[in-house]
């Protein structure tokens, strides 16, 4: 009986082990802010976290009424330090290459006040 005991523990704890882990629920939940007249998009959206870094597309557009017509997109890292990605008009899209990582923040801000207009973020997916 005591093996029998012993064996079931065993095979539990194996059990627990070998799970998958679950991602943050933070983590695929990702925020996206837009300032009223603005759309800022991240295509895909989500990827998962295993994945080697993707190509997507960021697209935007401005409307008038917001009072900007040129624009910046900025990358954030980890650290918070904002590096340019694109610059242009009130609407517009940029492929960016094969360095897009889950939870990477991409910010769209007016290009003469640096206020900010759009935040979005790639969403991380749990692998399976």
């Amino acid at each position: 009986m005591k093996r029998l005991l012993i064996l079931a523990a065993l095979s539990g704890f194996a059990l627990v082990a070998c799970t998958a882990s679950r991602e943050p629920e933070s983590a695929a939940a990702a925020p996206v802010a837009n300032q009223a007249g603005v759309e800022f998009v991240l295509t895909p959206a989500a990827m998962r976290a295993c994945e080697a870094p993707i190509n997507a597309t960021v697209s935007w557009r401005v409307d008038a009424s917001t009072g900007t017509s040129e624009v910046r997109v900025v990358t954030v890292d980890g650290d918070g330090v904002e590096r340019l990605f694109s610059d242009g008009g009130g609407t517009g899209s940029q492929n960016t290459g094969n360095w897009v990582t889950p939870a990477i923040v991409l910010i769209l801000r007016d290009r003469a006040s640096g206020r900010e207009l759009g935040r979005t973020r790639m969403q991380s997916l749990p692998c399976h």
